[in-house]
């Protein structure tokens, strides 16, 4: 899976990158810029999805530079919506 993941962004790369301006070395240098976006993108797409316990409205704004207050969400949220049916319970014993 990890060398499809890795097959996809490199495509990306291609797909974005211009042949016909400057030289073979600066698109190597701009390739391996837009590859490197591409995984960290990626990675905090995964991130992102995985996260189940910070508010998901806080954490879409935060992605397109918005400041929020989480108690504003009033639980309309993935996450925050899944807190009015958790209990919680001691089970140490």
């Amino acid at each position: 899976m990890k060398i499809r993941v890795k097959q996809m962004l490199t495509q990306g790369v291609l797909e974005q990158s211009s042949f016909g301006v400057g030289s073979r070395r600066s698109l190597l240098a701009c390739t391996d810029r837009v590859l490197e976006t591409n995984i960290e993108n990626l990675l905090c797409m995964v991130n992102y999805c995985e996260n189940d316990s910070d508010c998901g409205r806080l954490l879409q704004l935060i992605h397109f530079g918005e400041k929020f207050n989480p108690s504003d969400c009033q639980k309309t949220c993935n996450y925050c919506s899944k807190m009015l049916n958790s209990v919680e319970r001691d089970v140490t014993e």
